[in-house]
């Protein structure tokens, strides 16, 4: 009964707590209650927080209200002063001297009979003291709550993408058995998760999924199914990029490059089991509804910026990423999980609203540059393979857009392009010089061993390179996820 009672609130405080912390803050909040029992302790003194009308002020007041038992409370009022109460009388000068005898209550009684109303048994507070202090631990290992700007605190936060995604130690362009092992495994069907995708960081992402409708489908149509599902918050379309809307809510836009379709453009989202499934019931209505992908369609994928940092080396490093391994990202791009079923392979839409990196302006970051400099380099344009203009634009948004993804209708495979994007703008924060794996991310200058996508070269070539992209990745979840993209794609 417990259990469930701490499921509950866990719920209630918006954060995904592990079900074994839930399960043992249960144990401790039960145990810390037989033991008040036995000792005659019945009922714990319970804080609560009320709002009440000051006549002196002129306005509502919080005050605090400590419930000693039943009957008796302290309340303590946003000046200080602290007052006995009861459910017949207080101590305030506002009742002795002109409420007592009427069968009038002060502002302290009222107080008093809210934080009574409020009030629990000593299990339940022990319970939700327990997965309260959980939940503040738990924020201040987010960026989804913490200053990701504030060094300390985003440095916090990354120590979890090391405890979660360390380098196993493997290196698969050295080691075959692994890297075969690594293909039997992706050549599998993708195993769909709902919960601890991405790393436990709280970082952001959004996604944007471009897609075509025959000339007989009724747009409205889509629209209505969509807002009846509750993925819109009203069934209607939008002009293209448009602001507004309510928070929490997927918009529906026109998009000019498209030739009879829309865009579906997602709120900020977290690795959350809401996230995953809003993903998947959103996939599946518009199949059912008809529409389509093809080479016109782009997939983008928005990750929060919070694991970089506002110096330059880690937007350095995801430069050399991109420089160094641009045509494998095309390829992963280029995945089509309905082709790999029927026998063959996706092909990567074309660079017309994907454009290559610019080696000639990113080989010129320096180290003394500061971030916005940098990324002014990496994206030459909002078309670029890895978009950073949003960041320092004047409708400011603190993501960097992966353009290279192909759209999909399949939620399995925009897991897994979600997945390595989101591995990527991680690794960059915490690969240093003295990392076993910066030897595989090759300097901005390092020509003979970047992968450019203008590079012609056989498929022997791109898996000896795309086994050192591998290293770069360093754990097996997110190799997974890019191992089963290059298998489903060709650049």
């Amino acid at each position: 009964m417990i259990f469930e009672e701490a499921l509950q609130y866990a719920s209630s405080l918006g954060r995904q707590l592990d079900v074994g912390l839930i399960e043992n803050a249960a144990i401790l909040s039960s145990q810390a209650a037989y033991r008040q029992r036995l000792r005659g302790q019945t009922q714990l003194p319970s804080t609560h927080n009320v709002e009440v009308m000051s006549r002196t002020l002129g306005r509502m007041e919080e005050v605090r209200v400590e419930v000693c038992d039943g009957n008796h409370a302290q309340v303590i009022t946003s000046r200080g002063n602290t007052y006995d109460v009861t459910e017949t009388s207080c101590t305030c000068p506002d009742f002795r001297y002109r409420l007592q005898g009427t069968g009038e209550s002060c502002r302290h009684m009222e107080a008093h009979r809210i934080a009574r109303g409020q009030a629990v048994s000593p299990s339940t507070q022990l319970l939700r003291d327990h997965l309260d202090e959980e939940a503040r631990r738990q924020a201040r290992r987010s960026f989804e709550f913490v200053d990701w700007r504030e060094q300390e605190a985003r440095e916090g936060v990354l120590e979890v993408w090391r405890e979660n995604k360390a380098f196993d130690g493997t290196f698969i362009s050295e080691d075959n058995a692994a890297w075969e092992d690594l293909l039997s495994k992706a050549g599998n069907e993708w195993e769909y998760k709902y919960e601890n995708v991405l790393g436990g960081t709280g970082n952001s992402f959004g996604i944007e999924i471009e897609f075509e409708l025959p000339y007989n489908i009724d747009r409205v149509e889509i629209a209505n199914a969509l807002h009846e599902a509750g993925i819109l918050d009203t069934a209607r379309i939008n002009g293209y990029h448009s602001t507004g809307g309510r928070p929490g809510f997927w918009k529906l836009e026109r998009d000019g490059s498209l030739q009879n379709g829309l865009e579906l453009v997602s709120p900020i989202l977290f690795d959350r089991r809401e996230t995953w499934e809003q993903i998947e019931k959103a996939t599946r209505i518009l199949r059912e509804k008809g529409a389509t992908v093809n080479e016109r369609t782009g997939g983008h994928i928005h990750i929060g910026i919070g694991p970089l940092d506002h110096k330059t080396y880690a937007w350095q490093r995801l430069s050399r990423i991109g420089l160094g391994y641009e045509k494998l990202f095309y390829r992963m791009g280029g995945a089509d999980s309905e082709a790999y079923r029927n026998g063959t392979h996706g092909r990567h839409r074309g660079s017309r609203y994907t454009i290559p990196l610019n080696n000639n302006r990113i080989r010129r970051i320096r180290g003394n540059e500061d971030a916005a400099e940098a990324r002014a380099r990496l994206s030459e344009s909002r078309y670029s393979l890895f978009n950073a203009t949003n960041v320092d634009n004047v409708n400011s948004k603190p993501t960097i857009e992966m353009r290279y993804p192909n759209s999909t209708l399949d939620h399995l495979q925009w897991q897994a392009q979600i997945q390595v994007a989101n591995s990527i703008v991680h690794q960059s924060a915490v690969i240093k010089n003295t990392s076993p794996q910066s030897r595989f991310t090759p300097g901005l200058t390092d020509r003979a061993n970047q992968l450019r996508f203008e590079h012609y070269c056989t498929e022997t070539t791109e898996r000896e390179h795309f086994r050192k992209f591998l290293d770069v990745v360093g754990n097996q979840e997110d190799r997974l996820a890019a191992t089963w993209l290059f298998l489903r794609g060709r650049a």
